[in-house]
Order: C-alpha cells, then structure tokens, then sequence
C-alpha cells in the first residue's frame, strides 16, 4: 500500500501532534519527514524532536525529504559551495540514519543564482562530483540518498537520470519519481521500468490517478517506499498494491 505520509516538520509542535494522531486513525503507518528551507544545524535538531513524537504516537519514520524548496546545493558548481552541501547532506544522512529512516530524499535543481551563468550540462558534472564524494558516508550508513527526478527543472527523462545514477556506480544512490509532476513527459510506467533497481521511492499525489501507478509499480515487482502528499491528513491510506 502507499504507506508514508508526507508530513512538515515546519509547523507548531502541537499542530505536528494533532497531524500524526490524524493520520494514525485514518490508517497511515508511517511517515516521510519533509523539511522546506535551509538545511542547517537547527532544522537537524527539529527533525529529531519531531521524529520522536511521530513514534511515540505509533508512526514508523520510513524516510527523510528536503524539498521542495530546499536545494541540496549537490548541482552547485563552485567548488566550495558544492563541497559544503557535501557535507551538508552528509550530516543529514547521519540524522536520517538516526531516527530509523531508510532513504534521504532530495532535490537537485538546475541552479539559478542571479549573475551566475550556468549550463545543465555544469550542474549535471558537479551532481556526477557531489554523488562521488557522498560515497563514504553512504557506507558508513544505513540510510540510502534518493534524487528527486521528474520535478524541479532537473532530470526530466527516464534515461537521464539512470545514466546519473549508473555513473555513481553506488548501490546506496537511487532516486524518487514524483509522480505528480513531469508525468506529460514521459509515462508513470516508462520511469519505474526504466530505473528499475535504481528507483527507491515513487511519491504520487493523493488526487493522482493511483490506478495506473498501481498497476506498473505491481508488474515492475516495487519494494521500495510508496508514499503520498495530500492537502490534508484526513485523506485515507490508499489501496494496497496487492488487492
């Protein structure tokens, strides 16, 4: 089933209690942390404290997501900049491995700094760079990265991003296929079967059409996370891929 509810972790403790306890009743078992801004030392702690309160109300945390205003800075193409989001995402891993997620989720967006002029091409060289560097912390974790593709002006095509994912050459770096966004470039089934072993979570829409998702997820043999957004949390787990 699609078993993560996407939830922020930007709002008021009481409201984040009053969410989780909702979307326990209506049959969600577990929960992707979203984080939107900066990604600094603060945001880490607030992470934590809301995973712990997620638990204590019987919610499993399946995944950490940084989007999707918040740019990994992976694609960055100065040196510095990138080498600090290296580290940056690094450390989140360790938080995400921490509160028992499974997968990191981020966005790498095509940069758009004013008075920096920059090709996809760069931002496509400093991603190949930033995956490599982000090889040893991957081992020392047990927390996978996932680039969000289909979404945010980066990786728009199926056979793009496996030759990303592929040049990593690293069974920790998959990516997330946002399945309400991109979907009129190529079909829903065109990317699971395309990335096959490299796709490690599908995140769909609640008002999406679930059915035809469902049906190439099943036939693909889809073990990774399934997980949903809605405008609410009222909104009822969706059908098992199995029935």
């Amino acid at each position: 089933m699609i078993d993560a509810l996407t939830l922020s972790i930007d709002i008021e403790v009481a409201q984040w209690d009053d969410r989780c306890r909702q979307a326990a009743d209506r049959g969600w078992s577990s929960v992707i942390l979203q984080h939107c801004g900066e990604a600094d030392a603060a945001a880490c702690e607030r992470l934590e404290v809301m995973a712990r309160r997620a638990v204590d109300r019987g919610l499993t945390v399946r995944a950490v997501m940084l989007q999707p205003d918040a740019r990994s800075g992976l694609g960055e193409p100065d040196p510095q900049r990138r080498s600090h989001a290296v580290d940056r995402i690094a450390e989140w891993l360790t938080r995400t491995d921490r509160i028992g997620g499974a997968t990191l989720i981020v966005r790498v967006a095509a940069l758009d700094r004013p008075g920096v002029s920059v090709t996809y091409q760069d931002t496509l060289n400093a991603t190949a760079w930033s995956l490599n560097a982000l090889r040893r912390p991957l081992e020392c974790s047990d927390a996978s990265l996932a680039l969000i593709v289909a979404s945010g002006g980066f990786l728009l095509s199926p056979p793009e991003a496996r030759e990303l994912i592929d040049l990593t050459d690293s069974p920790h770096v998959g990516v997330c296929v946002w399945m309400d966004s991109g979907m009129h470039l190529h079909t829903a089934e065109d990317w699971i079967q395309t990335l096959d072993r490299r796709l490690f979570a599908v995140h769909v829409s609640a008002e999406a059409v679930w059915s035809g998702v469902r049906n190439a997820l099943v036939r693909s043999g889809f073990g990774g996370i399934l997980s949903a957004s809605a405008s609410t949390v009222a909104t009822p787990a969706l059908p098992s891929l199995r029935t």
